[in-house]
Protein backbone atom coordinates (compact mmCIF):
# COMPACT_ATOMS: atom_id res chain seq x y z
CA UNK A 1 0.00 0.00 0.00
CA UNK A 2 1.50 3.79 -0.80
CA UNK A 3 2.07 5.63 2.01
CA UNK A 4 0.98 8.85 0.77
CA UNK A 5 2.33 11.38 3.25
CA UNK A 6 5.68 9.91 2.84
CA UNK A 7 5.73 10.39 -1.11
CA UNK A 8 4.15 14.51 -0.14
CA UNK A 9 7.10 14.59 2.01
CA UNK A 10 9.95 13.15 -0.23
CA UNK A 11 8.34 15.36 -2.89
CA UNK A 12 8.75 18.48 -0.90
CA UNK A 13 12.28 17.60 -0.03
CA UNK A 14 13.15 17.23 -3.71
CA UNK A 15 11.47 20.58 -4.04
CA UNK A 16 13.43 22.14 -1.38
CA UNK A 17 16.38 20.90 -3.05
CA UNK A 18 15.86 21.88 -6.27
CA UNK A 19 14.70 25.63 -5.12
CA UNK A 20 17.91 26.13 -3.12
CA UNK A 21 19.84 24.89 -5.84
CA UNK A 22 18.45 26.90 -8.32
CA UNK A 23 19.23 30.43 -5.88
CA UNK A 24 22.30 29.26 -5.31
CA UNK A 25 23.99 27.86 -8.28
CA UNK A 26 21.85 29.98 -10.86
CA UNK A 27 22.19 33.30 -8.89
CA UNK A 28 25.85 32.24 -8.26
CA UNK A 29 26.07 31.71 -12.11
CA UNK A 30 25.26 34.78 -13.64
CA UNK A 31 28.44 36.54 -12.92
CA UNK A 32 30.10 34.37 -15.03
CA UNK A 33 26.84 34.66 -17.87
CA UNK A 34 27.35 38.33 -17.67
CA UNK A 35 31.16 38.18 -18.35
CA UNK A 36 30.17 35.51 -21.63
CA UNK A 37 27.65 37.57 -22.70
CA UNK A 38 29.35 41.27 -22.66
CA UNK A 39 32.16 40.06 -24.60
CA UNK A 40 30.19 40.67 -28.02
CA UNK A 41 27.25 42.30 -26.78
CA UNK A 42 27.61 45.79 -24.90
CA UNK A 43 27.14 45.52 -21.31
CA UNK A 44 24.22 48.13 -20.68
CA UNK A 45 22.14 47.29 -23.80
CA UNK A 46 22.77 43.63 -23.11
CA UNK A 47 20.83 43.72 -19.46
CA UNK A 48 18.51 46.39 -20.63
CA UNK A 49 16.86 43.26 -23.35
CA UNK A 50 17.63 40.55 -20.36
CA UNK A 51 15.56 42.33 -18.07
CA UNK A 52 13.21 44.10 -20.55
CA UNK A 53 12.54 40.46 -21.85
CA UNK A 54 11.75 38.44 -18.94
CA UNK A 55 9.57 41.40 -17.34
CA UNK A 56 7.57 41.22 -20.30
CA UNK A 57 7.75 37.70 -20.57
CA UNK A 58 6.15 37.52 -16.72
CA UNK A 59 4.08 39.86 -17.07
CA UNK A 60 2.18 38.59 -19.81
CA UNK A 61 1.69 35.67 -18.11
CA UNK A 62 0.33 36.94 -15.30
CA UNK A 63 -2.02 39.06 -17.19
CA UNK A 64 -3.28 35.84 -18.92
CA UNK A 65 -3.43 34.08 -15.42
CA UNK A 66 -5.95 36.77 -14.19
CA UNK A 67 -3.61 39.22 -12.23
CA UNK A 68 -5.12 42.65 -12.46
CA UNK A 69 -3.73 45.95 -14.48
CA UNK A 70 -1.09 47.55 -12.09
CA UNK A 71 -1.85 51.10 -11.27
CA UNK A 72 0.04 53.90 -12.47
CA UNK A 73 1.54 54.71 -9.12
CA UNK A 74 2.88 50.76 -8.92
CA UNK A 75 4.55 51.37 -12.33
CA UNK A 76 6.30 54.29 -11.07
CA UNK A 77 7.18 52.64 -7.89
CA UNK A 78 8.43 49.55 -10.20
CA UNK A 79 10.66 52.42 -11.80
CA UNK A 80 12.51 53.84 -9.02
CA UNK A 81 13.13 49.85 -7.85
CA UNK A 82 14.18 49.40 -11.29
CA UNK A 83 16.77 51.85 -11.44
CA UNK A 84 18.02 51.49 -7.71
CA UNK A 85 18.43 47.78 -8.19
CA UNK A 86 18.74 46.76 -11.64
CA UNK A 87 20.14 49.65 -13.13
CA UNK A 88 22.63 50.72 -10.34
CA UNK A 89 23.13 47.90 -8.74
CA UNK A 90 23.30 45.00 -11.96
CA UNK A 91 24.61 47.63 -14.39
CA UNK A 92 27.51 48.07 -12.36
CA UNK A 93 28.56 44.12 -12.60
CA UNK A 94 28.33 44.58 -16.08
CA UNK A 95 30.12 47.30 -16.57
CA UNK A 96 32.64 46.13 -14.55
CA UNK A 97 33.45 42.84 -15.55
CA UNK A 98 35.10 44.00 -18.53
CA UNK A 99 37.87 44.73 -16.43
CA UNK A 100 38.02 42.44 -13.57
CA UNK A 101 37.24 38.59 -13.24
CA UNK A 102 33.64 37.55 -12.50
CA UNK A 103 34.31 35.64 -9.11
CA UNK A 104 36.26 38.74 -8.53
CA UNK A 105 32.87 41.05 -8.98
CA UNK A 106 30.63 38.50 -6.92
CA UNK A 107 32.74 38.91 -3.61
CA UNK A 108 32.93 42.73 -4.23
CA UNK A 109 28.64 42.66 -4.73
CA UNK A 110 29.14 40.69 -1.16
CA UNK A 111 29.24 44.25 0.46
CA UNK A 112 25.20 44.79 0.00
CA UNK A 113 24.53 43.14 3.54
CA UNK A 114 27.05 45.71 4.83
CA UNK A 115 25.65 48.66 3.10
CA UNK A 116 22.06 47.72 4.20
CA UNK A 117 23.51 47.07 8.08
CA UNK A 118 24.46 50.64 7.85
CA UNK A 119 21.57 52.11 5.77
CA UNK A 120 19.54 51.10 8.41
CA UNK A 121 21.55 51.88 11.53
CA UNK A 122 21.89 55.44 10.08
CA UNK A 123 18.39 56.12 9.20
CA UNK A 124 15.82 57.60 11.95
CA UNK A 125 14.54 54.93 14.03
CA UNK A 126 16.75 52.37 12.36
CA UNK A 127 18.35 49.48 14.75
CA UNK A 128 21.69 49.81 16.12
CA UNK A 129 24.36 47.84 15.26
CA UNK A 130 25.21 45.06 17.98
CA UNK A 131 28.62 44.08 18.75
CA UNK A 132 28.57 41.01 16.31
CA UNK A 133 27.45 42.90 13.40
CA UNK A 134 29.75 45.79 13.80
CA UNK A 135 32.27 43.14 13.90
CA UNK A 136 31.27 41.83 11.01
CA UNK A 137 31.10 45.29 9.15
CA UNK A 138 35.26 45.69 10.23
CA UNK A 139 35.46 42.13 9.25
CA UNK A 140 34.00 42.59 6.02
CA UNK A 141 35.79 46.03 5.22
CA UNK A 142 39.54 43.97 5.84
CA UNK A 143 38.23 41.62 3.50
CA UNK A 144 37.40 44.03 0.45
CA UNK A 145 41.03 45.42 1.51
CA UNK A 146 42.80 42.52 1.34
CA UNK A 147 40.89 41.18 -1.95
CA UNK A 148 41.82 44.35 -3.81
CA UNK A 149 45.45 44.87 -2.39
CA UNK A 150 47.45 47.44 -0.73
CA UNK A 151 49.45 48.23 -4.35
CA UNK A 152 46.02 48.73 -5.62
CA UNK A 153 44.96 50.86 -3.21
CA UNK A 154 47.72 52.88 -4.38
CA UNK A 155 46.99 53.66 -7.68
CA UNK A 156 48.98 49.90 -8.64
CA UNK A 157 46.00 48.78 -10.90
CA UNK A 158 43.77 51.71 -11.57
CA UNK A 159 41.03 49.13 -13.69
CA UNK A 160 40.78 47.07 -10.85
CA UNK A 161 40.30 49.87 -8.52
CA UNK A 162 38.43 52.15 -10.53
CA UNK A 163 35.54 48.78 -10.77
CA UNK A 164 35.81 47.57 -7.27
CA UNK A 165 34.68 51.69 -7.13
CA UNK A 166 31.68 50.99 -9.38
CA UNK A 167 30.75 48.06 -7.16
CA UNK A 168 31.12 50.05 -4.25
CA UNK A 169 28.30 52.68 -5.93
CA UNK A 170 26.19 49.76 -7.11
CA UNK A 171 25.89 47.82 -4.41
CA UNK A 172 25.24 50.71 -2.11
CA UNK A 173 22.09 51.35 -5.01
CA UNK A 174 20.97 48.18 -4.42
CA UNK A 175 20.86 48.52 -0.53
CA UNK A 176 18.92 51.52 -0.72
CA UNK A 177 16.54 50.14 -2.91
CA UNK A 178 16.08 47.55 -1.06
CA UNK A 179 15.30 49.20 1.98
CA UNK A 180 13.39 51.93 0.37
CA UNK A 181 11.51 49.36 -1.49
CA UNK A 182 9.66 48.95 2.17
CA UNK A 183 7.94 52.31 1.56
CA UNK A 184 6.82 52.18 -2.06
CA UNK A 185 3.44 51.45 -3.33
CA UNK A 186 4.44 47.76 -5.18
CA UNK A 187 2.36 45.73 -6.23
CA UNK A 188 0.72 43.08 -3.96
CA UNK A 189 2.10 39.80 -6.39
CA UNK A 190 5.92 39.38 -5.45
CA UNK A 191 5.68 38.08 -9.63
CA UNK A 192 4.47 41.54 -10.74
CA UNK A 193 6.24 43.68 -8.38
CA UNK A 194 9.06 41.95 -10.05
CA UNK A 195 7.76 41.54 -13.79
CA UNK A 196 6.90 45.74 -13.55
CA UNK A 197 10.77 46.37 -12.38
CA UNK A 198 12.44 44.20 -15.02
CA UNK A 199 10.42 45.93 -17.96
CA UNK A 200 11.60 49.36 -16.18
CA UNK A 201 15.01 48.48 -15.31
CA UNK A 202 15.47 47.07 -19.03
CA UNK A 203 14.17 50.35 -20.32
CA UNK A 204 16.16 52.38 -17.87
CA UNK A 205 19.62 49.94 -18.91
CA UNK A 206 19.04 50.83 -23.02
CA UNK A 207 18.87 54.52 -22.08
CA UNK A 208 21.68 54.18 -20.16
CA UNK A 209 23.72 51.88 -22.98
CA UNK A 210 22.15 54.93 -25.53
CA UNK A 211 23.90 57.32 -23.38
CA UNK A 212 27.14 55.77 -22.94
CA UNK A 213 26.68 55.34 -27.33
CA UNK A 214 26.74 51.45 -27.20
CA UNK A 215 24.13 51.19 -30.29
CA UNK A 216 27.64 51.89 -32.20
CA UNK A 217 28.54 48.60 -30.98
CA UNK A 218 25.21 46.75 -30.75
CA UNK A 219 25.90 44.67 -34.09
CA UNK A 220 23.42 41.06 -34.11
CA UNK A 221 25.32 39.32 -36.63
CA UNK A 222 28.70 39.82 -34.60
CA UNK A 223 27.03 38.60 -31.65
CA UNK A 224 28.27 35.21 -30.91
CA UNK A 225 27.18 31.92 -29.96
CA UNK A 226 28.65 32.49 -26.40
CA UNK A 227 27.16 35.59 -25.61
CA UNK A 228 23.42 34.73 -26.93
CA UNK A 229 23.39 31.90 -25.04
CA UNK A 230 24.27 33.37 -22.10
CA UNK A 231 21.83 35.93 -22.69
CA UNK A 232 19.11 33.70 -23.25
CA UNK A 233 20.16 31.65 -19.87
CA UNK A 234 19.93 35.37 -18.23
CA UNK A 235 16.86 35.28 -18.92
CA UNK A 236 14.89 32.30 -18.54
CA UNK A 237 17.04 30.70 -15.76
CA UNK A 238 18.87 33.84 -13.90
CA UNK A 239 15.23 36.33 -14.16
CA UNK A 240 12.27 33.79 -14.23
CA UNK A 241 13.24 30.41 -12.76
CA UNK A 242 15.70 31.39 -9.88
CA UNK A 243 13.28 34.30 -8.90
CA UNK A 244 10.19 31.85 -8.48
CA UNK A 245 12.52 29.62 -6.71
CA UNK A 246 13.41 31.75 -4.16
CA UNK A 247 9.62 33.75 -4.16
CA UNK A 248 8.24 29.95 -3.38
CA UNK A 249 10.89 29.12 -0.29
CA UNK A 250 10.50 32.15 1.16
CA UNK A 251 6.50 30.66 1.35
CA UNK A 252 8.16 26.84 2.40
CA UNK A 253 11.33 27.68 3.90
CA UNK A 254 12.49 29.86 6.62
CA UNK A 255 14.12 33.45 5.91
CA UNK A 256 17.03 32.49 7.40
CA UNK A 257 17.65 29.75 5.70
CA UNK A 258 16.61 31.45 1.96
CA UNK A 259 19.17 34.60 2.76
CA UNK A 260 21.97 32.00 3.06
CA UNK A 261 22.11 32.69 -0.72
CA UNK A 262 23.97 36.00 -0.08
CA UNK A 263 27.08 34.22 1.29
CA UNK A 264 26.65 30.98 -0.93
CA UNK A 265 26.75 33.06 -4.49
CA UNK A 266 30.08 34.21 -4.29
CA UNK A 267 31.59 30.76 -3.48
CA UNK A 268 29.53 29.68 -6.58
CA UNK A 269 30.73 32.34 -9.13
CA UNK A 270 34.42 32.12 -7.62
CA UNK A 271 34.43 28.24 -8.67
CA UNK A 272 32.57 28.27 -11.77
CA UNK A 273 35.13 31.38 -12.83
CA UNK A 274 37.95 29.71 -12.35
CA UNK A 275 36.49 26.05 -13.61
CA UNK A 276 34.52 27.32 -16.66
CA UNK A 277 36.56 30.46 -17.84
CA UNK A 278 40.06 30.12 -16.30
CA UNK A 279 39.83 32.71 -13.74
CA UNK A 280 42.79 32.91 -11.93
CA UNK A 281 42.34 32.39 -7.85
CA UNK A 282 45.46 33.54 -5.77
CA UNK A 283 46.01 32.37 -1.70
CA UNK A 284 45.09 36.01 -1.05
CA UNK A 285 41.93 35.39 -3.37
CA UNK A 286 41.07 32.99 -0.78
CA UNK A 287 41.37 34.13 2.38
CA UNK A 288 40.10 37.36 1.04
CA UNK A 289 36.86 35.52 0.16
CA UNK A 290 36.89 33.89 3.51
CA UNK A 291 37.17 36.79 5.47
CA UNK A 292 34.21 38.61 3.39
CA UNK A 293 31.72 35.74 3.18
CA UNK A 294 32.26 35.24 7.46
CA UNK A 295 31.41 39.21 7.66
CA UNK A 296 28.28 38.35 5.69
CA UNK A 297 27.44 35.13 7.79
CA UNK A 298 28.07 37.46 11.20
CA UNK A 299 25.97 40.38 9.61
CA UNK A 300 22.76 38.58 8.38
CA UNK A 301 22.85 35.96 11.54
CA UNK A 302 23.09 38.33 14.28
CA UNK A 303 20.46 41.04 14.94
CA UNK A 304 20.60 43.79 17.34
CA UNK A 305 18.87 42.96 20.72
CA UNK A 306 15.23 43.68 21.37
CA UNK A 307 14.16 46.26 23.42
CA UNK A 308 12.57 45.63 26.75
CA UNK A 309 9.40 47.48 25.12
CA UNK A 310 9.18 44.77 22.20
CA UNK A 311 9.84 41.76 24.74
CA UNK A 312 6.94 43.16 26.21
CA UNK A 313 4.80 43.27 23.57
CA UNK A 314 5.86 39.86 21.96
CA UNK A 315 5.15 38.42 25.51
CA UNK A 316 1.92 39.96 26.37
CA UNK A 317 -0.81 37.63 24.39
CA UNK A 318 0.25 33.65 24.84
CA UNK A 319 -2.62 31.94 23.45
CA UNK A 320 -4.53 34.42 20.54
CA UNK A 321 -1.03 34.12 18.17
CA UNK A 322 -0.43 30.36 18.87
CA UNK A 323 -4.15 29.58 17.69
CA UNK A 324 -4.06 30.74 14.67
CA UNK A 325 -0.60 29.83 13.54
CA UNK A 326 -1.69 26.45 13.49
CA UNK A 327 -4.57 27.16 10.57
CA UNK A 328 -1.71 28.55 8.06
CA UNK A 329 2.31 28.52 8.57
CA UNK A 330 2.68 31.68 6.55
CA UNK A 331 1.12 33.76 9.29
CA UNK A 332 4.37 35.87 10.68
CA UNK A 333 2.43 37.17 14.15
CA UNK A 334 -0.43 38.58 15.01
CA UNK A 335 -1.54 41.95 16.95
CA UNK A 336 -4.43 43.44 18.66
CA UNK A 337 -4.80 47.05 18.40
CA UNK A 338 -6.88 49.25 20.80
CA UNK A 339 -6.84 52.58 21.80
CA UNK A 340 -3.53 53.81 19.27
CA UNK A 341 -1.43 51.08 20.54
CA UNK A 342 -0.54 47.58 20.07
CA UNK A 343 -1.75 45.30 23.32
CA UNK A 344 -1.16 41.99 22.55
CA UNK A 345 1.71 40.79 20.54
CA UNK A 346 2.95 36.93 19.66
CA UNK A 347 5.25 35.89 17.39
CA UNK A 348 4.96 32.79 15.12
CA UNK A 349 8.43 31.22 15.69
CA UNK A 350 8.74 29.28 12.34
CA UNK A 351 9.55 33.17 11.44
CA UNK A 352 12.60 33.83 13.42
CA UNK A 353 14.07 37.02 11.17
CA UNK A 354 11.05 38.91 12.01
CA UNK A 355 12.33 41.93 14.65
CA UNK A 356 9.80 42.97 17.41
CA UNK A 357 11.10 46.40 17.69
CA UNK A 358 9.65 46.93 14.26
CA UNK A 359 6.24 47.32 16.05
CA UNK A 360 6.75 50.77 16.37
CA UNK A 361 6.82 50.86 12.17
CA UNK A 362 3.78 48.71 12.44
CA UNK A 363 1.98 51.26 15.07
CA UNK A 364 2.65 54.02 12.81
CA UNK A 365 0.74 52.25 9.54
CA UNK A 366 -2.03 50.09 11.11
CA UNK A 367 -2.61 52.05 14.88
CA UNK A 368 -1.47 55.93 14.74
CA UNK A 369 -5.39 57.41 14.37
CA UNK A 370 -3.84 60.16 11.87
CA UNK A 371 -2.19 57.77 9.49
CA UNK A 372 -5.70 55.61 10.03
CA UNK A 373 -7.74 58.85 8.94
CA UNK A 374 -5.43 59.48 5.89
CA UNK A 375 -5.90 56.34 4.88
CA UNK A 376 -9.51 56.15 5.12
CA UNK A 377 -8.97 59.67 2.71
CA UNK A 378 -7.47 58.06 0.42
CA UNK A 379 -9.87 55.31 0.07
CA UNK A 380 -7.09 52.40 0.92
CA UNK A 381 -8.23 51.42 4.20
CA UNK A 382 -11.87 51.62 6.29
CA UNK A 383 -12.03 49.31 9.07
CA UNK A 384 -16.07 50.73 9.72
CA UNK A 385 -18.25 47.51 9.00
CA UNK A 386 -15.68 45.79 6.39
CA UNK A 387 -14.88 41.90 7.38
CA UNK A 388 -11.26 42.99 6.88
CA UNK A 389 -8.97 44.80 4.76
CA UNK A 390 -5.62 44.10 3.35
CA UNK A 391 -2.70 46.65 3.37
CA UNK A 392 1.38 46.37 2.37
CA UNK A 393 3.68 46.54 4.85
CA UNK A 394 7.29 46.11 2.92
CA UNK A 395 7.33 43.20 2.03
CA UNK A 396 4.84 41.85 4.30
CA UNK A 397 0.84 41.95 4.20
CA UNK A 398 -1.22 43.16 7.22
CA UNK A 399 -4.99 41.71 7.14
CA UNK A 400 -6.47 43.91 9.63
CA UNK A 401 -10.11 42.95 11.10
CA UNK A 402 -12.74 44.53 13.47
CA UNK A 403 -11.61 43.05 16.87
CA UNK A 404 -12.44 44.02 20.42
CA UNK A 405 -13.67 47.68 20.06
CA UNK A 406 -10.09 47.86 17.66
CA UNK A 407 -8.86 45.75 15.03
CA UNK A 408 -6.85 42.83 14.90
CA UNK A 409 -3.68 42.40 12.71
CA UNK A 410 -2.06 39.77 11.20
CA UNK A 411 1.04 39.91 9.24
CA UNK A 412 1.41 37.23 6.50
CA UNK A 413 3.93 36.27 4.68
CA UNK A 414 4.42 37.97 0.93
CA UNK A 415 3.72 35.44 -2.22
CA UNK A 416 0.69 33.99 0.15
CA UNK A 417 -2.97 33.77 -0.89
CA UNK A 418 -3.97 36.22 1.58
CA UNK A 419 -7.88 35.21 0.70
CA UNK A 420 -7.25 32.03 1.74
CA UNK A 421 -5.14 33.08 5.14
CA UNK A 422 -8.02 36.00 5.75
CA UNK A 423 -10.88 33.38 5.42
CA UNK A 424 -9.18 30.88 7.76
CA UNK A 425 -8.72 33.22 10.55
CA UNK A 426 -12.16 34.47 10.41
CA UNK A 427 -13.65 30.97 11.11
CA UNK A 428 -10.91 30.24 13.64
CA UNK A 429 -11.81 33.54 15.60
CA UNK A 430 -15.61 33.05 14.57
CA UNK A 431 -15.79 36.68 13.03
CA UNK A 432 -17.50 37.38 9.98
CA UNK A 433 -16.79 36.27 6.29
Amino acid sequence: MIDVRKNKERKSIVGLVLAFAAIYIIWGSTYLAIRFAIETIPPFLMLGVRFFSAGILMYAWLRWRGAPRPRAREWGAAAVLGGLLLAGGTGAVAWSVQWIPSGLAALLVAMVPMWMALLDWLRPGGRRLGAPAAAGLVLGLTGVVLLIGPVDLSGGDRSLLLAAGVLALGSLSWSIGSVYSQKLPLPRSPFMAAALQMTTGGLLLAMAGTSFGEWARFDPAAFSVRSTLAVAYLVIFGSLIAFAAYVWLLKYSTPARVGSYAYVNPVVAVFLGWALAAEPISARTIVAAAIIIMSVVLIISFRSPESSKAKRRVAASPGLGTKLFEVDENIRYVAVNQNGRIVEMEQNPRWPSHNPEDTDKLEELVVNPAVLDLTRRRGELDLDGLRYVVVRYGMQYQLLFPYRDGHLSVGVEHGSDVTDVARKVSERLGLPV
